[in-house]
């Protein structure tokens, strides 16, 4: 029998997942999540069925309840379990209805609802096909300062494929005194120089009274990059604004919730945690000064469905067990569902061209040298569909070829070296046929995709915003055969590390256990095997989304024995409950550990949260 708490509890599940529930009433039922793993069961449940029903839109539907009652009166009682078994079939048995549901007569002329996949290529299709485009937004921040609650912003975005963009962001918000900055900034680029204005400033909490003249006027920093590498990580362009690329660039990673108009246009409503719309969210926040936002919470994006430009987009403070506690630490005062950013399209076009002068990037402030020398001759070949655009060398020498289409890009890195120690430690090996072996890491935030081979000291290296699959393809087609890793991974602070695949490394280690759940998406991709000099072993693996993690390497497993006791540490700890053990939890790091016997384990979740922690860690007893 469940218990009187869990009772109480149950009613509310479903709005806290909702997000509908006030900021005392979801602080009691994450209270409870954190320490009931039979409700957080159900609460994993309850989201499922969401999942199986994203892409279907709140039109007419025909009335289900016969066929649902029908079959929850097939389900037997089973004791006092019976209730709970009864209330699972509802749910099962109208998702399976409704998964079902497009070979029922809903009504004449159903809505056409793209599914995720469909929006993702149609996305790619538009980044290809986009030359020019232009557009203003307007921008609403909350929680910024305390004595700053909103701010008002506009943007200006002007691009021509593949590299030159301008955006300007003016400040608008009416501040208490001109002892506070503006968030005025401005962003040129093309394929040669890349700069950026922004305003000087030290930290919001510290805002007006930190150490700053009377009046901010001129107090403006100036950056810029000559002879600018193509598509040079370090100088990335805010392109999903322009087609949110990246950000759709997984199927798995947002859900359709229907059609609707926005500003007379047919758009796409789609709904995402903020740490896969990043690229979007960050376009418009290339410099100044801006809020912070937590991995999870959830963000809605209106695209048009005919250009695939986004409309409008906007971040709502999530309902994840210790957002408030992340909050607090950085002097935040967000209710849960509270709408934390709205920017929104005014205008929008694809200009037949620019006026003279809208993409000249100046050559004033802080300088530094890219080191890239352009060639004079262009090859004709395409690759993958790409036309040839820059090629050139570094300053090491290295031969640089890039390929364009619209927005989507592939960069061609080769010369004498090995693999990079992104590639050796993190990488995953994946097996390109007659091209050998070659090393991948999906897009962050400031690189796109990467493969490396390497072999007899030589490497080549792509990076692109094509789909892994695509790029995959391309480097089996190259002329050379990448050899694997070493398998003995040089460490200097006497520990021998050795790579492995995720598949075959648990098994010289018997105290390692093996997670049986993982956020949608993530499967396991590279793993590492360490002893050090006192005979401690310890296993090491990394589980990836495959086309995107923005906040790194993705989620972390470790696990080392023989440990029987946490490190102390200085760090301030939130104590955790993981099935009879108990563990801590960081929030500055994203981890939690414990130990387990005389088993050290620790999920680090940089892009998650404690929840998402304690659900993997609960998953490997």
């Amino acid at each position: 029998m469940r218990s009187e708490s869990c009772a109480r509890f149950e009613p509310d599940l479903s709005a806290y997942i909702d997000g509908e529930l006030d900021r005392d009433q979801s602080a009691a039922v994450e209270g409870h999540l954190a320490t009931c793993s039979e409700c957080r069961q159900e609460e994993a449940a309850l989201r499922a069925t969401r999942r199986l029903i994203r892409v279907h839109p709140v039109e007419d539907i025909p009335d289900l309840a016969p066929a649902i009652m029908a079959r929850i009166h097939e389900v037997p009682s089973i004791g006092s379990w019976g209730e709970r078994f009864r209330v699972g079939a509802v749910a099962a048995a109208a998702a399976a209805l409704i998964v079902l549901g497009a070979s029922l007569p809903f009504d004449q002329n159903p809505a056409e609802v793209a599914a995720a996949s469909e929006i993702t290529e149609q996305v790619r299709a538009a980044a290809r096909n986009l030359d020019r485009y232009h557009a203003t937004f307007s921008i609403k921040e909350r929680g910024w300062h305390e004595e700053v609650p909103v701010r008002n912003m506009t943007a200006e975005v002007d691009f021509a494929a593949p590299e030159m963009i301008r955006l300007v962001v003016t400040d608008e918000t009416a501040y208490p005194s001109e002892q506070w900055p503006r968030n005025d900034v401005t962003l040129l680029a093309t394929s040669k120089r890349w700069w950026i204005e922004e305003p000087s400033s030290c930290p919001a909490a510290a805002l007006p009274d930190c150490a700053a003249p009377t009046t901010w006027a001129g107090v403006i920093e100036h950056r810029v990059v000559v002879h600018r590498q193509p598509f040079d990580g370090s100088t990335g362009l805010p392109t999903d604004i322009v087609v949110p690329l990246e950000t759709l660039a997984a199927d798995d990673g947002f859900d359709v919730l229907g059609r609707t108009e926005v500003a007379g246009r047919a758009a796409y409503r789609l709904a995402l945690d903020y740490r896969q719309a990043v690229p979007l969210v960050g376009a418009l926040q290339a410099g100044g000064a801006w809020r912070e936002f937590h991995p999870l919470d959830r963000v809605q994006l209106w695209v048009d469905s005919e250009t695939w430009f986004p409309l409008r987009f906007t971040v709502r403070a999530g309902t994840s067990p210790d957002r408030s506690l992340w909050a607090t630490r950085r002097g935040l005062n967000d209710r849960p569902g509270e709408t934390l950013l709205d920017v929104r399209a005014t205008a929008f076009e694809e200009p037949s061209s620019f006026a003279s002068g809208t993409f000249r990037v100046p050559v004033s402030g802080l300088k530094r040298d890219g080191g890239f020398t352009p060639d004079r001759a262009t090859e004709s070949d395409t690759i993958g569909g790409l036309q040839p655009y820059l090629s050139g060398t570094t300053a090491e020498g290295d031969e640089v070829r890039t390929y364009v289409d619209g927005m989507s890009y592939l960069k061609v890195v080769e010369g004498s070296g090995t693999l990079s120690s992104t590639a050796l430690q993190a990488g995953e090996a994946v097996d390109l046929g007659r091209g050998g072996i070659g090393y991948y890491v999906p897009a962050s935030i400031s690189a796109g995709r990467r493969l490396e081979l390497a072999n007899h000291g030589y490497a080549v290296r792509f990076q692109t915003n094509l789909p892994r699959a695509t790029l995959l393809d391309i480097a089996s087609t190259f002329d050379f055969e990448g050899g694997r890793a070493p398998r003995t991974i040089e460490n200097g602070s006497g520990l021998i590390v050795r790579r492995s695949t995720p598949a075959l490394a648990f098994a010289p280690f018997p105290f390692a256990q093996r997670p049986t759940y993982m956020p949608d998406g993530y499967r396991a991709a590279t793993a590492t095997l360490a002893r050090a000099s006192d005979g401690t072993r310890s296993l090491t693996v990394y589980f990836r989304r495959d086309e995107a993690e923005f906040d790194g390497l993705g989620l972390r497993l470790v696990q080392s024995s023989p440990i029987d006791f946490l490190p102390p540490s200085s760090e301030e700890f939130v104590e955790v409950t993981i099935g009879n053990l108990v563990g801590r939890w960081s929030a500055d790091r994203g981890e939690l550990e414990w130990i387990d016997g005389d088993v050290y384990r620790a999920i680090s979740v940089p892009s998650a949260d404690l929840y998402t922690a304690v659900r993997i860690a609960e998953s490997m007893r």
